[in-house]
């Protein structure tokens, strides 16, 4: 990634590996492997989110690359906001390699006895989606759209596509949020939410899966939770949290394939979108697969 003067000041470089001794310990780990050989950010550039932006593509690599294991190197104490950021999406200490720590995270998701969020963290950008799991669909304006998944925003394919000065910071982070005055209180950790862009394109292109939802009227306690996560400042958010709000906190993902109004009336869900609604399994399914 670059700044305005084509100064590089985010970079990772990768390799693929196969079944291969990462640590000193000489254990073999079996599968396809991807190596982060150099994963840096500058300094004058922290802040913006890019260690998260490189981590999102790391991932969606993987993922498009049937990849089962991501790893990296770190050493000292400079690299402290490194393995923060690792722990944050789910890489563990796996040991050392001569002078430098190993850490390592699973890309293939695993049902296991850990907590909802412990899973979520660990197997991101995979996720448990079964029966028990509740569903929603939320509709956002297309201006907010636009800011919180710059992926699929109007710049998307164009020649600015690439351009980092118009990404904000929750359009490089994967861990956003949504603010809205909906009563619904059963949206909880773990819950699958899709975005219906309403007005121009009618249309859900991303999903989220819920690291917490609560109800909050306090201005400035939200604020530091969300400011690197929402595309509200301070000023939009006192004059939205005026009343008790719903903060809902997660973890994006964009769908494969975009999901029309007409299909989703097709598969029953009908009328105009303009409020959270809750759907069931089946419609999940249908919008995760798009059947026809």
């Amino acid at each position: 990634m670059e700044d305005d003067n084509k100064k590089i000041v985010a970079i990772c470089i990768y390799k693929k590996e196969q079944d291969a001794k990462l640590t000193d310990q000489g254990e073999v780990i079996r599968g396809s492997i991807l190596k982060l050989c150099t994963f840096k950010v500058d300094a004058l550039a922290r802040g913006k989110k890019l260690g998260e932006r490189l981590m999102y593509i790391a991932f969606n690599y993987c993922v498009q690359n049937n990849i089962d294991w991501v790893y990296l190197h770190t050493f000292g104490e400079e690299q402290k906001t490194l393995v923060g950021l690792c722990e944050e999406f789910g890489f563990s200490l796996l040991g050392k390699y001569h002078n430098d720590d190993v850490y390592i995270k699973p890309m293939k998701f695993k049902e296991d006895s850990i907590s909802t969020l412990d899973s979520l963290i660990r197997y991101y950008p995979y996720f448990s989606d079964n029966g028990a799991i509740n569903k929603y669909i939320i509709p956002i304006q297309p201006r907010y759209h636009e800011d919180l998944f710059p992926d699929l925003s109007s710049m998307k394919g164009s020649l600015f596509e690439k351009d980092q000065s118009l990404y904000s910071c929750q359009g490089n982070t994967i861990k956003k949020a949504y603010l809205c005055h909906a009563k619904t209180k059963s949206i909880k950790r773990g819950d699958i939410i899709f975005f219906y862009r309403s007005r121009d394109r009618k249309s859900i292109q991303c999903m989220g899966i819920v690291e917490d939802a609560f109800f909050s009227d306090n201005v400035n306690d939200v604020f530091a939770m969300i400011a690197k996560r929402t595309v509200y400042n301070y000023e939009e958010l006192q004059g939205i949290m005026n009343r008790k709000t719903l903060v809902i906190l997660f973890r994006y993902i964009v769908c494969q394939n975009e999901v029309s109004s007409k299909r989703l009336r097709e598969i029953g869900i009908k009328g105009n979108i303009q409020s959270i609604r809750q759907i069931n399994n089946t419609q999940y399914q249908q919008i995760r697969n798009n059947e026809i």
